[in-house]
């Protein structure tokens, strides 16, 4: 039963949605189903989790909206990481040319 499954505990992660009251966050979860990974490649990454859990996690969710956000974030993190490997290669050559 979903309900079992998603914990709500005031004293863990600020009280966010955890998976049978584990240190893993729903959110956590569903930003790796975002992200593209698999059911089975999050049960591996997390080994406390049962197979029922990454299923289970969506249910957890008032506002299905969360999955598409967390995607836009996922998105906008990779895009600022790229800005920045970018910038760090720019002053690399510039520091290059003035030495």
């Amino acid at each position: 039963m979903a309900s079992s499954r998603i914990t709500h505990n005031p004293e863990q992660c600020g009280g966010k949605p955890c998976i049978r009251g584990k240190r893993i966050r729903v959110r956590d979860v569903l930003e790796l189903y975002a992200a593209g990974l698999s059911s089975e490649q999050i049960l591996a990454d997390y080994p406390d989790l049962e197979p029922e859990d990454p299923r289970v996690s969506g249910q957890g969710i008032a506002d299905p909206r969360s999955l598409a956000m967390a995607k836009c974030q996922s998105l906008t993190i990779a895009s600022a990481n790229q800005e920045l490997a970018n910038a760090a290669e720019a002053l690399g050559l510039a520091f290059q040319l003035i030495t």
